[in-house]
């Protein structure tokens, strides 16, 4: 069961079957096409949560003294996100995704 923050230990995170980044490195395929953010970045750049939506994939964390370890991520996709409020990192993230959707497209 999820702590307070919803994060998962290894066990429940191996359940879910979803793609996992551990230090840099994905373990099963990484969603395509899409921001990943925790849940409190999709609130800070209004794209929030909706109840009962559930991850796209997980991160690990080497948070000590803590069986949960794994952060959920959420699909974030162009077209929810208002382009202006990203941060650098996330804004150059989205900006490949779009670019390589006109490369596929054309």
């Amino acid at each position: 069961m999820p702590n307070a923050k919803g994060w998962l230990d290894r066990t429940e995170v191996l359940e879910t079957r979803k793609p996992v980044l551990v230090e840099g490195e994905w373990k099963g395929k990484r969603p395509e096409n899409c921001l990943l953010m925790p849940k409190s970045r999709c609130a800070e750049y209004g794209c929030p949560v909706e109840p009962g939506e559930l991850p796209a994939a997980y991160a690990y964390t080497p948070k000590p003294n803590d069986l949960y370890r794994y952060v959920p991520f959420y699909a974030r996709y162009p077209g929810m996100i208002d382009y202006e409020m990203l941060d650098d990192e996330y804004r150059r993230q989205l900006e490949r995704i779009i670019s390589y959707d006109k490369s596929d497209s054309a």
